[in-house]
């Protein structure tokens, strides 16, 4: 597959994982998903095997691949802090500074 077409696969993908994340179709997340998996790993192989003239060529399809993929994230991201509260809403349970954030698990070392 040359690049161009591994970049529209990718960005088409995209686009459709992200639609359907946006209207919480969770079974077309789950189709999607390893789809787009694999349209990224052929986009990267491609990308790899590609020349330079070609790369330069593509610039404009992969800035929107970059695009579609920072929306992607950032909806999903929305939609994994959505859930959080939705879950703590049912649960009765306040968000707990600490356990809710984002940052990475710290431990503390005691000498006996």
């Amino acid at each position: 597959m040359d690049l161009h077409s591994a970049i529209a696969t990718a960005l088409d993908l995209t686009g459709a994982l992200a639609d359907a994340l946006a209207e919480s179709r969770l079974d077309d997340c789950a189709d999607l998903l390893p789809r787009r998996g694999d349209a990224m790993a052929a986009f990267a192989a491609a990308h790899e095997a590609a020349g330079p003239a070609e790369r330069e060529a593509c610039r404009t399809v992969l800035e929107a691949l970059a695009a579609a993929d920072g929306h992607l994230q950032q909806s999903a991201r929305s939609a994994r802090d959505a859930a959080g509260v939705a879950v703590r809403s049912r649960l009765g349970a306040a968000p707990r500074p600490g356990l809710d954030s984002d940052g990475p698990p710290a431990c503390l070392d005691r000498k006996v």
